[in-house]
């Protein structure tokens, strides 16, 4: 089996894990873990005044009710379908399938990102993401020089996953239980 097989049979795996996990995730002590852990990885970070975020799905995590939102212009990916890529924006009205869909005429302010807030399926001891297979933050990590923070729920933290060369880390991964600083 080759590893975009064994990347498919994951995401399903992990899909019903968090499924499973969410009937019982909306509670304030999940909500609390999170802001714990993404406030010690703020607090590591230089004071950045721009960050990327995104418009969860129903199985990632809602980084809105803990990230102190006030303290950063916040951009939200735009998808290029053509090009395959993602860039910023400071819009949030229409989510997509796989984040903000929007016309030229609806895009507020384009927006370069000093710290991204990444989601994923599943993310390892190693900082590596199993995101829906699309390649989108792939493209956009390769190119990204700032902080990368990984979020997800704690049941989709694994000790490792299948990876591709052209699958890149993140700096830190935040849990509602844990943060974890990625050393290279």
């Amino acid at each position: 089996m080759d590893i975009a097989e064994q990347k498919n049979i994951l995401r399903n795996q992990f899909k019903s894990k968090i499924s499973a996990f969410m009937k019982d995730a909306n509670t304030p002590e999940v909500t609390e873990g999170f802001q714990e852990s993404i406030n010690k990885v703020l607090s590591e970070i230089n004071s950045p005044k721009t960050m990327g975020v995104y418009s969860p799905l129903t199985d990632e995590v809602d980084w809105r009710p803990f990230l102190p939102m006030e303290k950063f212009k916040l951009g939200f990916p735009v998808i290029d379908s053509e090009s395959k890529s993602m860039e910023y924006f400071t819009t949030s009205n229409s989510v997509g399938e796989l984040g903000v869909s929007l016309k030229d005429s609806e895009k507020g302010d384009k927006v370069e990102p000093e710290v991204l807030l990444i989601p994923g399926l599943a993310f390892d001891e190693q900082g590596f993401r199993l995101g829906r297979g699309g390649g989108y933050y792939d493209r956009l990590l390769a190119g990204f020089n700032g902080v990368k923070i990984g979020i997800v729920y704690s049941c989709s933290y694994n000790g490792e996953l299948p990876r591709l060369d052209h699958d890149k880390p993140v700096d830190y991964i935040v849990t509602e239980k844990a943060c974890f600083k990625i050393n290279r």
